[in-house]
């Protein structure tokens, strides 16, 4: 919702949303930017977490407690709707 309102575009956002979403935690965990605790917040880390499903690897990627993954489960639409508030009001409104 918050890439759509920022792009303004329906092939755009769709691919944004996709890298955001699939291709930028593989980024963040590789070994050239390792970037472990930013990963872990991403959604499908934070899912891994709630349900306790981690598929096998040589160095398993540390998980967020269950509580804590919750919360930042439920905060990431609550900050696309904050961003997509802000940005349709900042953009929308007649000056």
């Amino acid at each position: 919702m918050a890439i759509g309102a920022l792009v303004r575009h329906p092939a755009g956002a769709v691919t944004a949303t996709w890298s955001a979403l699939l291709f930028v935690p593989q980024l963040l965990g590789s070994g050239s930017i390792n970037l472990p605790t930013t990963v872990e917040g991403m959604p499908v880390q934070l899912w891994t977490a709630i349900s306790h499903t981690q598929p096998p690897s040589p160095r398993p990627a540390p998980l967020a407690p269950a509580p804590v993954a919750w919360l930042l489960y439920a905060a990431w639409p609550m900050t696309a709707m904050a961003v997509t508030v802000w940005v349709v009001r900042r953009r929308d409104v007649p000056s």
